[in-house]
């Protein structure tokens, strides 16, 4: 039995489901497009929640697929044109997830338009 906030850390640790570990995190930077998170041999890459926010009042736009021109894991999801910056695009937590590469390949967005900055929660699952 855990006696503080310590114990219990070091105790329960990151809390993992299955083979593969708990969840991680990737930070999206305004001008990243290509690969976001690497290939990891005989896993898939689960997302599982995701906030993104434009840095402008332009359009934008971002789709993820599986691989370097692979196949497309989303439609092309649009943040419209608006009067205010900071316009924000959430998938809420979904311990089921909400998309997943293939075995052994990475995950890779495409932005166009205006920059965007977020956050990526995933896990790896063989």
């Amino acid at each position: 039995m855990a006696l503080s906030t310590e114990s219990s850390i070091s105790e329960f640790g990151n809390l993992s489901v299955g083979v593969g570990g708990g969840q991680k995190f990737h930070a999206l930077g305004e001008t990243e497009t290509g690969e976001v998170i690497a290939a990891v041999t005989g896993m898939k890459i689960r997302i599982l929640g995701m906030l993104f926010q434009q840095e402008t009042d332009a359009a934008s736009t971002w789709q993820f697929t599986d691989g370097s021109g692979g196949t497309a894991l989303t439609g092309e999801m649009t943040g419209a044109a608006v009067s205010a910056e900071n316009t924000t695009f959430t998938l809420p937590f979904s311990p089921a997830g909400w998309f997943e590469t293939t075995v052994g390949t990475a995950l890779y967005v495409t932005i166009g338009g205006g920059p965007v900055n977020g956050i990526i929660v995933y896990q790896e699952i063989p």
